[in-house]
């Protein structure tokens, strides 16, 4: 099966390229949002009244990569925090964020009935002190059916991963919205704190990548759009980002693949 990758809200106008294989994001909904110093330059900052909102048609649950800097006013005991999210459970849930002191990243869609028909979750101890600077990065990737893998990692580090897992091979409806600190069912308050340099892939990224990546940022240079950046906001006065443009991002028929190929390569069989 083709899985289908996630494509987001654009505006290409003439004047608005960023380069030759860049194009520029902006946002669906945006609400109560300030920015302040951040780790590389400026950062987003947020209350529980915050909304960030992005259109996304689908993501490809083969693979792909979130990654985000977070600085935390505070700890929360027992509410969640969202980091990123799509749908609302009804029928599909994609979250990425904390929970009771643990991050937590999930997929699951529900069918008929309330069964699911698929549901991988991963948890980890947070590892995140509030009013410091962290990084994190979740992983998702395809390897063979029923043996998908979770991965969430902490400054560079991988903490916690998981195979045995499904990711399913189709998102699910094409009207979803990709949030950002706030959760998509606005139901729970949003992120208090701030967050900087998120970069989303479509694909799932090696070890070696998201170290090299944490480097960089802790040396004070932000990200760049790569290939298969799908989503890259660096929050420096303003929530509009970029993209890979359409010859930049990663046929969804040939995702599926490159996951394998990537998981394969980091746990032969």
């Amino acid at each position: 099966m083709i899985a289908k990758t996630l494509l987001l809200t654009v505006i290409m106008v003439p004047g608005m390229m960023v380069g030759a294989e860049e194009i520029k994001v902006a946002p669906v909904q945006q609400k109560s949002l300030t920015f302040s110093e951040g780790k590389c330059g400026n950062a987003l900052e947020m209350t529980g009244a915050s909304r960030l909102v992005y259109k996304s048609d689908r993501i490809n649950s083969s693979g792909g990569t979130i990654e985000v800097m977070v600085n935390l006013k505070a700890m929360p005991e027992k509410a969640f925090v969202y980091l990123f999210s799509v749908g609302n459970n009804s029928p599909l849930w994609f979250f990425g964020g904390i929970e009771n002191g643990n991050l937590v990243f999930m997929f699951r869609k529900k069918a008929a009935g309330g069964k699911y028909d698929y549901y991988a979750t991963l948890k980890s101890p947070a590892g995140i002190n509030a009013g410091e600077w962290t990084y994190l990065t979740f992983v998702w990737g395809f390897k063979k059916e029923k043996e998908c893998i979770l991965q969430i990692y902490v400054n560079g580090k991988n903490v916690a991963e998981k195979f045995d897992q499904t990711t399913g091979t189709q998102w699910g409806p094409a009207d979803e919205n990709f949030c950002i600190g706030c959760s998509s069912a606005g139901a729970a308050p949003a992120l208090n704190g701030m967050i900087d340099e998120l970069r989303v892939s479509n694909y799932p990224k090696k070890p070696s990548e998201i170290k090299a990546a944490y480097q960089e940022i802790m040396s004070g240079k932000p990200p760049v759009v790569e290939k298969g950046t799908l989503l890259l906001l660096h929050f420096d006065g303003s929530v509009e980002g970029t993209a890979a443009g359409e010859a930049g991002v990663i046929p969804p028929e040939e995702i599926s693949k490159l996951s394998e190929k990537v998981l394969n390569e980091i746990y032969p069989e």
